[in-house]
C-alpha cells in the first residue's frame, strides 16, 4: 500500500463495505486478498508518523534500540526528518525519501500496528512545535525582520517568506510536517474499517523492496554494502525481515513457525534479543532470517537450508493453486546487476513445491513484478528514467522484461511442472498466471495477454499453456484486488 501520507484516497477501507454487504452470499463476498509487496513503506515515512510510532512502541514497553552507527546512538537520538545522511552514508541505502526511514525493530513493529489498525492512534497527530521546540524558536527569531514577519508566522499564515541560511532546512521540515499532518488524520479515519476487513478476509502476503527499504537487493553494490557488510545497513535489514516474519509471513505459513522449525528459532532468538541484546542472538536472527553471508561468483552464499526461513510458498485448494514467488532474496548477480530468479535450485523450490492441479484448475502466481508487464513502461519509460536519473530512480532492473533468460526459464518451469495427459501433452491451458503489484508505476487494470507455447510439437514433451495478467493497486478499487470465485 502507498505511504499513509501519500496523495489521493486509500480505497482499502472500502473493502469493509464490500464484505459487509455481501457477507451472507458466498458467491459474492471476497474469498481472499493477496498483497504482493510494499505493504509498508519503511523508507518513505512521514516525520510526524515516526514520532507517533516511537511513542506507541514505547507505550507497549519496547525499549529504545542501540544502533551500530557512528557513536552507537539509540533510535530516539536519530530524530524524525534528520536521518538521511546516516542512512545514505553509513547504511549505504539508496532511497530518495529516507529522512524518517524506519531503523529499529520496534519502529518496524510500530509501523505495522499503525497502518493496519487504529488502536494505537490514541491522540491527534503531534505538532512540530511540541516535538522540535528548539527549531521552532529558530523560526520565530525576529532578528532583522519587521514585527510579525518572522519565518514561523509567515509559514503559518501561508505567506511568502525568505529564511536565513540557518533557517532554511528547518523551514522545509516545518512546511512538510504541516502538509503531512492533515493527510495522516484523514488516513486514520479509515483504519477501523481496514482492521475489520483484514479480520474477515483471508489474506496472503509477500514482500517487495519497500517492506525493507527502496531498491533492496537490486544490485551487487546494494547487497554487498548494505546487507552483507557488518554495519548499520545489515541491522536495519535484519530488523525489517524480523518484523516481516512476525507480521506477514507467520500468517502465510504458520507451519514454518511450529516447534523445531527455523521460524520458531527466529521467534526465540528475537524474544531473547529484545530482553537483552547480544551478539549470539543477533547472529541467530541473521541465520534464521536467511541473510546472505557473502557473494561468490554472483551467487548468494546463505546459511544452511534447514536453519533458515524461506519466503516463497504454495497453497493448494481443490481447483485453485496459489504460487507465491520470492523475487528479492534469491537474486543472482551479473556484474553489478541483480537478476530476479535464475538459479535452478530456488526456481525448482518455488514452482515444484506441490504438484500442479489438472487442466480445469487455475494457478495464480503472485509476485511483486508481473511476468507480462506494461510494454510502454518497461520498454520506453523505465529506460529513459534510468538514463536520466540512474538505476535506482528507474526501478528498471526489477522487471522480468529485462531478464529474458530468467523469464523464459521461470515460465518454462511452470508449464513443464504440469502432469502429462494421455496424449503426452502437458497442459495448463486454463491456468492464469497473474502477477499482481502494488507498485503504482506498473499497475494495470486487469489487462490480460495470452500466449501458447509448445516445445517440440512432434516430441513427447509437448507443453501447452495460457497465461494472463491481473494487477491492481490499493489506490484502485479494492473489489478488483480481492479474489472471488469464478
Amino acid at each position: 500500500m502507498p505511504p499513509p501520507h501519500a496523495e489521493g484516497k486509500d480505497l482499502l477501507p472500502a473493502l469493509d463495505h464490500i464484505v459487509r454487504v455481501s457477507a451472507g452470499d458466498p458467491l459474492l463476498r471476497p474469498h481472499q486478498m493477496i498483497m504482493t509487496g510494499d505493504q509498508i513503506y519503511a523508507d518513505n515515512v512521514s516525520d510526524p508518523l515516526l514520532v507517533m510510532i516511537q511513542q506507541a512502541s514505547a507505550g507497549l514497553g519496547m525499549a529504545a534500540e542501540t544502533l551500530p552507527a557512528e557513536g552507537d546512538p539509540a533510535d530516539t537520538a536519530l530524530r524524525p526528518g534528520l536521518r538521511q545522511d546516516v542512512l545514505l552514508k553509513q547504511a549505504h541505502f539508496t532511497s530518495g525519501h529516507c529522512d524518517s526511514h524506519l531503523m529499529s525493530f520496534r519502529e518496524y513493529v510500530g509501523m505495522y500496528l499503525m497502518v493496519w489498525s487504529d488502536v494505537l492512534w490514541t491522540g491527534p497527530v503531534p505538532r512540530f512545535e511540541d516535538v522540535f521546540p528548539e527549531d521552532t524558536a529558530i523560526l520565530k527569531d525576529p532578528a532583522r525582520r519587521k514585527p510579525g514577519e518572522d519565518v514561523y508566522r509567515l509559514i503559518v499564515q501561508g505567506l511568502p517568506y525568505r529564511p536565513f541560511k540557518h533557517q532554511k532546512a528547518i523551514a522545509e521540515r516545518f512546511e512538510r510536517w504541516r502538509e503531512e499532518a492533515p493527510v495522516l488524520e484523514e488516513f486514520r479515519e479509515g483504519l477501523s474499517l481496514v482492521r475489520r476487513a483484514l479480520a474477515n478476509v483471508p489474506t496472503y502476503m509477500v514482500f517487495d523492496d519497500h517492506d525493507v527499504s527502496d531498491d533492496w537487493n537490486m544490485s551487487t553494490e546494494w547487497i554487498t554494502k548494505a546487507v552483507i557488510a557488518d554495519g548499520l545497513g545489515r541491522r536495519v535489514v535484519r530488523n525489517a525481515l524480523a518484523a516481516y516474519a512476525v507480521f506477514q509471513h507467520w500468517g502465510n505459513t504458520p507451519e514454518r513457525f511450529a516447534d523445531g522449525t527455523p521460524g520458531r528459532a527466529v521467534l526465540g532468538a528475537l524474544e531473547r534479543w529484545l530482553a537483552a541484546p547480544g551478539a549470539a542472538d543477533d547472529a541467530a536472527l541473521r541465520t534464521g532470517l536467511g541473510l546472505p553471508l557473502e557473494l561468490k561468483y554472483g551467487v548468494q552464499v546463505k546459511p544452511p537450508a534447514p536453519d533458515m526461513l524461506t519466503y516463497h510458498y504454495t497453497i493448494t485448494w481443490p481447483r485453485y493453486q496459489l504460487v507465491v514467488l520470492d523475487t528479492r532474496t534469491w537474486r543472482r548477480y551479473v556484474g553489478n546487476r541483480g537478476v530476479l530468479l535464475l538459479d535452478d535450485g530456488p526456481i525448482d523450490a518455488m514452482v515444484a513445491a506441490e504438484p500442479p492441479l489438472g487442466d480445469d484448475a487455475v494457478t495464480i502466481v503472485a509476485q511483486p513484478t508481473a511476468f507480462l508487464g506494461v510494454p510502454v513502461v518497461e520498454q520506453i519509460v523505465q529506460p529513459l528514467a534510468k538514463a536520466w536519473g540512474g538505476r535506482y530512480e528507474a526501478d528498471a532492473e526489477d522487471a522480468w522484461f529485462h531478464d529474458d533468460a530468467s523469464l523464459h526459464k521461470m515460465i518454462g518451469r511452470l508449464c513443464a511442472a504440469a502432469q502429462k495427459d494421455a496424449d503426452g501433452v502437458r497442459r495448463r491451458s486454463s491456468s492464469c498466471s497473474a502477477g499482481t503489484s502494488t507498485t503504482a508505476s506498473r499497475s494495470g487494470r486487469g489487462t490480460r495477454r495470452c500466449c501458447r507455447t509448445r516445445a517440440d510439437p512432434t516430441g513427447p514433451s509437448r507443453t501447452r499453456a495460457r497465461t494472463g495478467r491481473r494487477r491492481c493497486s490499493p489506490r484502485s478499487s479494492p473489489a478488483r484486488c480481492a479474489m472471488r470465485p469464478a
